[in-house]
């Protein structure tokens, strides 16, 4: 598909993985940011690998519009995301900086977030903002807290 954009499908409810694998047995492209987190289940830390996006995922697609239509009628899948009567694309630059970003984070066992350790928010509309982990008095317990500059 060299003349595809990307474009966002939004999934029924923890259905993400049905959703992408119809959509994939159908022929089409789809990409699904991973997150590697830890969890605390029956007492016992848990790495999970869970959806950035949880109910929706990416789709290529050719900027025509052909198969457009397939995508309602597919289980997992409620819509594609529109402004109107247009699907909304999203812009290459992001899908791939999501890719990079995600499979550095498959190499990092490590969660993403982690005390002592402020996001880094490199692009405009976060830039410069602080945040992190507080610890609670719970031991192993934390709220994430987001700062303005």
């Amino acid at each position: 598909m060299s003349d595809s954009g990307w474009y966002v499908v939004q999934c029924r409810a923890n259905q993400n993985y049905r959703a992408q694998e119809n959509l994939e047995n159908q022929g089409f492209t789809c990409f699904q940011p991973q997150l590697c987190l830890e969890k605390v289940r029956a007492g016992r830390r848990v790495r999970r690998q869970e959806p950035l996006f949880p109910g929706y995922l990416f789709i290529q697609l050719p900027e025509q519009g052909s198969g457009w239509h397939t995508i309602r009628s597919t289980r997992g899948v409620t819509k594609l995301v529109a402004f109107g009567d247009c699907p909304a694309a999203v812009p290459p630059a992001l899908i791939d900086a999501l890719k990079l970003q995600t499979q550095a984070s498959a190499n990092d066992d490590r969660p993403a977030l982690r005390p002592g350790r402020p996001p880094a928010h490199r692009t405009r509309p976060l830039r410069g903002h602080g945040g992190g982990l507080t610890p609670l008095r719970r031991p192993g317990r934390h709220r994430a807290a987001q700062h303005a500059p």
